[in-house]
């Protein structure tokens, strides 16, 4: 088949300049003091004026029981050459029947107060995702880490950890026109 050129058209836009991906190995956290999720990755920018898409993908699985009338929630955080550059809680949970993990009812059909429920808040689990984008400014090397903790002292374990590094051009690099 022949190729034809059927307009000149003016491309603007952003370019794919570098991708580069890394498993994260598995963590457990239980303090409020933030670990390290996997080791650091590396990345050097093409252009110092570029931009940086980081994205983290994974799962985070409580492992311990939660206390009664407590809110806790993990959170994770992304470090930039060392800096906190983005925080976002990845698995939010409260006990369920605040006031107490055991409730009862009143059945009004029998005039009956035996109904009985108890509530157990524990193996919560989610998928995790978090994305950035941040502004290179020279073309040094970075360093990219997330970090990890748990509040309220409930063991979390984050698994199953990806990171991507993408660095996108700014618009109107390389234009046709």
């Amino acid at each position: 088949m022949v190729l034809r050129k059927l307009s000149k058209k003016v491309i603007y836009g952003s370019t794919l300049l570098g991708h580069y991906g890394v498993d994260i190995t598995d963590v457990t956290s239980s303090s409020a003091t933030f670990v390290n999720w996997g080791a650091s990755s590396s990345y050097r920018p093409v252009h110092g004026d570029s931009n940086m898409e980081v994205t983290i993908t994974g799962s985070a699985f409580q492992t311990g029981n939660n206390r009664a009338d407590t809110q806790e929630k993990s959170k994770m955080q992304l470090l930039i050459n060392g800096q906190v550059e983005y925080i976002q809680v990845a698995l939010g949970h409260m006990t369920s029947g605040i006031g107490a993990l055991t409730r009862h009812y009143y059945n009004p059909r029998f005039n009956q107060h035996n109904a009985r429920q108890e509530f157990h808040a524990n193996n919560f689990g989610t998928s995790v995702f978090m994305t950035h984008m941040h502004q290179v400014r020279d073309t040094n090397l970075m360093e990219f880490q997330c970090q990890v903790q748990s509040d309220g002292g409930t063991s979390v374990t984050f698994a199953d950890g990806y990171m991507t590094i993408t660095e996108m051009s700014v618009d109107q690099f390389g234009n046709t026109a």
